[in-house]
């Protein structure tokens, strides 16, 4: 019985010594310092210094690195981004040219210049040519600032992008699809589809667009498009599908089509822009509103500022309910006959579009805009004081001919 007890303490003696080992090892275990992982500062790799391409630079660079191309030579290269990293052109001269990689479209090898395969990527600084696209791609937070594109364009799916500063000439324009993203500053002339937008929340602010088949095209909901100067091509803006959309302080001038288009699209706010001159013998609208099978319904409009159109407004639908006025201020037509005896700058009576379209507070003077560019200022109010002139004219001409018929009735 002696040597049984014996063993059993012995046995829990090896235990409780093995459980202090174990107890021991794991606080050192835990009271080691943590291995983190070091991740290598970025670098700036210099191309030809560094490699004589930029294809071979991009293959030995590192997530976050800055490729630098200096403008010595052109690069006749097709180029594909696969990871976060910046490519930066020397002084916005550096020359890439896509020439050698466009094949006859029925061999289907059609490359872009730039491809981009990642988010987190930017592109700056370069002069892309003699390519049928230029940029292209997909990706998260993507830059694309200061380039100039002749006859290409940009094109890139993804979210959170910024398009900013390019200069595009030629066929092809800006395409984005994707939420979030930012196009603005980018100056684009004789392009067949200036910007289109596919997507929610995205923001189109400060472009000129000179010579555009559509200047500004949207699909999709909740985008601003801002501060955009377009002139000079088909149509100016089209919202063509989506709802919740604002179209404000937009010059839009000398479009032989229509100024402002809505097709498919509801729930719009169209204010405060310069829409004029829109001409053409058949067409030249300031604003289109579509029927039929397409149908715009529900927008309202205040603060814009029509002159010189063909017509300032067509309706193909009249039956769909939309708004002249926010309910205080309407818009300022430059054929309003109306009269402002009240001087609280609203007509006394409606402007009449149609039976089932009227803006019930017409504005007397055209609305100027304190945030148009400093260069359209001055001509909008010498227009406006000379409108005022001439309108101060006719009410003294009207008063006149109404206190002599009353004398002549007396």
């Amino acid at each position: 019985m002696k040597a049984l007890a014996s063993n059993r303490h012995s046995s829990l003696f090896s235990l409780f010594s093995l459980f202090l080992v174990v107890l021991a090892l794991s606080c050192m275990v835990v009271s080691l310092p943590k291995i983190r992982e070091v991740k290598a500062e970025p670098k700036t790799i210099v191309v030809p210094d560094d490699y004589s391409t930029i294809v071979a630079a991009i293959g030995n660079a590192s997530e976050g690195d800055t490729i630098f191309v200096r403008a010595v030579k052109t690069y006749n290269e097709t180029i594909i981004v696969d990871k976060p990293l910046s490519l930066i052109g020397e002084n916005n001269r550096t020359k890439l040219i896509g020439w050698a990689h466009v094949q006859p479209y029925t061999s289907g090898w059609l490359h872009p210049v730039i491809q981009i395969e990642a988010d987190d990527v930017k592109i700056s600084g370069f002069i892309i040519y003699y390519s049928h696209f230029g940029i292209t791609g997909s990706g998260d937070r993507v830059q694309i600032l200061g380039n100039n594109l002749d006859g290409i364009g940009i094109n890139l799916g993804g979210s959170y992008n910024t398009i900013s500063e390019n200069n595009i000439t030629g066929a092809s324009g800006i395409d984005v699809s994707g939420s979030f993203n930012t196009i603005t500053g980018n100056n684009l002339i004789r392009s067949g589809q200036g910007i289109d937008v596919t997507g929610s929340s995205n923001a189109i602010s400060g472009n000129n667009i000179t010579d555009a088949d559509v200047g500004i095209e949207v699909n999709g909901d909740s985008n601003t498009i801002s501060n955009n100067i377009i002139t000079e091509g088909g149509v100016g803006i089209e919202l063509e599908t989506g709802s919740g959309n604002t179209v404000y302080v937009n010059i839009i001038t000398e479009n032989w089509f229509m100024g402002i288009h809505l097709s498919t699209t509801f729930d719009n706010v169209v204010y405060e822009n310069y829409i004029a001159n829109n001409v053409y013998a058949h067409d030249g609208y300031g604003v289109s509103l579509s029927g039929r099978g397409y149908h715009a319904e529900n927008n309202t409009f205040y603060r814009n500022t029509f002159m010189n159109n063909s017509y300032h407004v067509r309706i193909e639908a009249p039956y769909y309910v939309n708004y002249w006025d926010n309910g205080e201020e309407g818009n300022y037509w430059d054929d309003y006959t109306g009269v402002d005896n009240n001087e609280d700058g609203v007509g006394d009576t409606p402007y009449v579009i149609d039976d089932n379209n009227q803006d019930n507070y017409p504005l007397a003077e055209p609305y100027i805009i304190p945030e148009f560019p400093s260069w359209i200022i001055l001509p909008l109010v010498i227009t406006a004081t000379l409108m005022a002139v001439v309108y101060k004219k006719r009410l003294k001409r009207n008063l006149s001919r109404q206190q002599n018929s009353f004398v002549l009735v007396s």
